[in-house]
């Protein structure tokens, strides 16, 4: 009985030897890491103007050293933040984080650095300066401050990706009566200013975009008409009457249809879209009469 009870004692002894070294263990490394080495953070330029001509390629590439935390089993996860020079590193926003998990190094394309500086409010076409710098954390010690390499500046030169106006609708006629008697004639049009992303050559492309009065946009319903480099779109009285039948209005009723354009860049991801104001067409529709032409009948239309 004594026998066993010496053993347990000297396994409860070995137990509490090992949780006593592994405590101080974990206080020296926490201590050692406040006393870290930060990363030194470099850039392969200072300089950098977008290029819409290589916006999948590599605009700037950014290396970084391994902290030293003062232990070689050491792991350390990197942290690239980047901000408007101006904005304080602990402003509630401002700061973008992109997590590099153990990674040394890091490059950002023309459109990924676009988005960024767009994103972090710099002037279109306008050189802005850039600070970045790393945010280290010692995974084998959570309770470890963070420590902060150099800071960096980046001169860059950013594209606006949003149009500086975009197109405004307009109609000839705000009330359309069907006219039965002119089913083939225009009873609308609709016309509207080209958008403008304030740089040459882009070819930019409008769709019409209808639906009810009082529906949402993003609501099933939603007729859309590619028109290309159109700036307007005429209606007949039939075309009108067909689409308040295909909406379920009622015919001798004024009911409300409204529209809008949506203004693009062909091809491209890029640059944003964006949507024009909205207008609304009060519309009564008619009944109309369909007639059939029956082979042998000589006295005219018959109907159908």
């Amino acid at each position: 009985m004594k026998k066993i009870i010496n053993i347990s004692s000297l396994i409860l002894l070995v137990v509490i030897l090992i949780g006593s070294c592994k405590k101080k263990e974990i206080s020296r490394r926490t201590i050692l890491a406040e006393n870290a080495t930060p990363s030194v953070l470099t850039q392969d330029k200072s300089t950098v103007k977008i290029d819409t001509g290589k916006l999948a390629e590599k605009a700037i590439t950014m290396e970084w050293s391994k902290t030293d935390w003062g232990f070689a089993e050491a792991k350390t996860t990197y942290i690239l933040q980047i901000a408007k020079s101006a904005t304080a590193w602990d402003a509630a926003t401002g700061v973008i984080s992109l997590p590099m998990q153990a990674n040394l190094s890091t490059s950002l394309t023309h459109e990924a650095l676009n988005g960024a500086v767009n994103s972090l409010g710099f002037a279109r076409d306008v050189a802005g300066d850039l600070k970045s710098r790393i945010k280290a954390t010692c995974d084998n010690s959570p309770k470890t401050k963070e420590v902060y390499s150099n800071e960096i500046i980046t001169k860059v030169t950013p594209i606006g990706t949003s149009p500086l106006s975009c197109a405004i609708l307009s109609q000839k006629n705000a009330e359309v009566i069907v006219d039965k008697a002119n089913l083939d004639s225009t009873a609308n049009t609709l016309s509207w200013t080209a958008t403008d992303y304030g740089y040459a050559g882009l070819d930019v492309v409008y769709a019409l975009q209808i639906t009810k009065g009082g529906a949402s946009w993003d609501a099933p319903g939603v007729v859309t008409m590619d028109l290309g480099p159109s700036l307007n779109k005429s209606f007949t009285n039939l075309q009108i009457n067909d689409m308040a039948k295909a909406y379920g209005l009622t015919p001798d009723v004024v009911s409300e249809v409204k529209a809008r354009i949506v203004a693009k860049v062909n091809n491209s991801t890029f640059y944003k879209p964006c949507t024009s104001n909205e207008i609304v067409t009060k519309v009564t529709p008619k009944v109309l009469v369909a007639y059939l032409w029956v082979p042998g009948d000589y006295q005219g239309w018959t109907p159908a």
